[in-house]
């Protein structure tokens, strides 16, 4: 059995959680967490690419609060307005959550190879809403300036990112952006020569037979967490992010559009006592889980971090209270801490 049994929580069906009290604590460990990131040299493993290191965890850090300040905001109106509709909304915010804990750990994982692809994911984005751009509204005087000047400019910076002092390196090759380009203009086109050419002189044979789209999906893409998951090489990690990933699975319905973000909406519709109370009842279980969700999220990439520290800087203590918080409140929360955060944090 992959995933040990909890023991149970006394009082839980009884007890209750006063949510403001609890909130005070994500926005703690976040910031201490976040100032413990602002000391150089502080990482375990050394990179040379800290700075950017340290900037972008600070920011995927301060979106935990941000989002938890947006779920939060849905949640009491739903409460206040009487419209259990929007706690589906909330559910799907906290996807996002979770989704960070993948991005933060791989990145953790390898500083140089997943910045990179970070990197290269956001310029995809941007050169695809260009291209798009370009087709749409290249006639169009207005917007000259932009698509055959600012535009093209702010894609070449991005190739090749300016870093002061430290030589310029690549993120994204000519090559590789032609192959976006010749796949945007042909989704289904017969593979070019020039791209097979430059395969044909690739060693590694699973790489060499790539075709145009594999070729633009590996070398763009940033994981997804079910692939996250596999590619840590920490086995205990790798097996904590799979429980992880089963909560994102769940949350997914919500995003998805799936039945389970239907059931709300449509219990709503009907204006009798008992589907009043049922929806009552199913929206205070999914409130609850969001909450709770969100708040073991946070929680985890501060550990997550914390363990990659030399010095926190008090950081860890405020993140083993707040898991203690956590422990005594949600089961999901218990088991995730029994199952890694324990010795992670130990």
């Amino acid at each position: 059995m992959p995933y040990g049994p909890v023991e149970d929580i006394p009082g839980i069906e009884t007890s209750r959680v006063n949510i403001k009290k609890l909130d005070p604590f994500l926005y703690s460990a976040i910031e201490s967490t976040r100032f413990a990131l602002r000391h150089r040299y502080n990482f375990k493993k050394r990179t040379d690419q800290e700075s950017e290191l340290i900037t972008i965890l600070r920011i995927q850090l301060s979106l935990y609060s941000i989002t938890h300040r947006s779920i939060r905001i849905l949640l009491r109106r739903a409460y206040r307005d009487n419209d259990k509709t929007l706690i589906g909304d909330a559910a799907s915010l906290v996807r996002e959550q979770i989704e960070k804990i993948f991005t933060i750990a791989l990145i953790l994982d390898n500083p140089v190879k997943w910045m990179r692809q970070y990197l290269r994911s956001s310029w995809r984005t941007e050169y695809m809403e260009f291209l798009l751009e370009s087709e749409e509204h290249g006639s169009n005087p207005r917007y000259e300036e932009h698509l055959k000047e600012r535009y093209p400019e702010h894609l070449k910076r991005g190739q090749r990112p300016p870093v002061p002092g430290r030589k310029t390196e690549t993120v994204v090759s000519d090559f590789a952006k032609r192959t976006m380009k010749y796949n945007w203009d042909n989704p289904s086109g017969p593979e070019p020569q020039w791209f097979r050419k430059v395969m044909s002189k690739i060693k590694n044979p699973r790489k060499r037979s790539q075709r145009v789209r594999d070729y633009v999906r590996n070398y763009f893409e940033f994981p997804t967490p079910g692939r996250a998951a596999g590619i840590i090489k920490d086995m205990d990690l790798r097996q904590f992010l799979f429980r992880w990933h089963k909560e994102y699975s769940h949350v997914c319905q919500y995003s998805h559009v799936a039945l389970g973000k239907m059931i709300l909406p449509v219990m709503s519709e009907f204006k009798d006592i008992e589907h009043a109370e049922k929806v009552k009842i199913y929206g205070q279980l999914i409130a609850t889980r969001v909450l709770f969700t969100s708040h073991t999220a946070a929680a985890t990439a501060c550990a997550l971090v914390v363990h990659a520290l030399i010095n926190t800087c008090g950081a860890k203590s405020e993140v083993e209270e707040y898991w203690k918080e956590l422990y005594e409140r949600s089961l999901p929360s218990k088991a995730l801490w029994n199952m890694y955060i324990k010795d992670l944090l130990a």
